[in-house]
């Protein structure tokens, strides 16, 4: 009888065992999935509001709202010509002058011109756009507005440190 009860127990451990095996391994396998998802795509939509950009004209435009921020790039993109709209308007022109055999140092560096003053043509719309915005706010509107830049400043020193 004894050898019967010890058997049962050594059966129930066994099987308990290979469960607690099993399982961790499918743990291990979901959580590297996420990890590797967040690794390859970034956080999620919703995280991507905490992340704010350090300095700079991106620090300006991430501090309006959703809302006032889709206005503010589509009251820039109808002040653009309409042919460099696009930001990688000139990349294809560059990236040949690079690939090019000979090398023509001159022909890149007129490519890379052109296509630096297209993205000086859109930072200059987008300017524009947000200086006529701020000025149409009230005293209240850009007081909440400079609160949110200075948050977002202070928010990425703290966390860049």
């Amino acid at each position: 009888m004894t050898e019967q009860n010890l058997s049962k127990k050594n059966s129930a451990a066994r099987w308990t065992k290979a469960l607690l095996v099993v399982s961790l391994a499918i743990n291990l396998v979901v959580a590297f999935a996420v990890v590797g998802a967040l690794w390859r795509f970034g956080p999620p939509p919703g995280d991507r509001e905490n992340h704010h950009p350090k300095a700079g004209p991106a620090l300006y435009v991430a501090a309006l709202e959703r809302d006032v921020r889709r206005e503010l790039f589509q009251e820039a993109r109808r002040q653009i010509p309409k042919g460099i709209q696009s930001q990688s308007v000139g990349l294809p022109e560059v990236l040949a002058r690079l690939r090019a055999t000979p090398f023509d140092a001159a022909a890149f560096g007129q490519a890379l011109e052109e296509d630096l003053s297209h993205s000086d043509q859109r930072a200059q719309a987008l300017r524009s756009s947000l200086t006529a915005r701020v000025a149409a706010m009230s005293a209240e509107e850009r007081a909440a507005y400079a609160a949110r830049i200075e948050a977002f400043s202070k928010r990425n020193t703290k966390n860049n440190k």
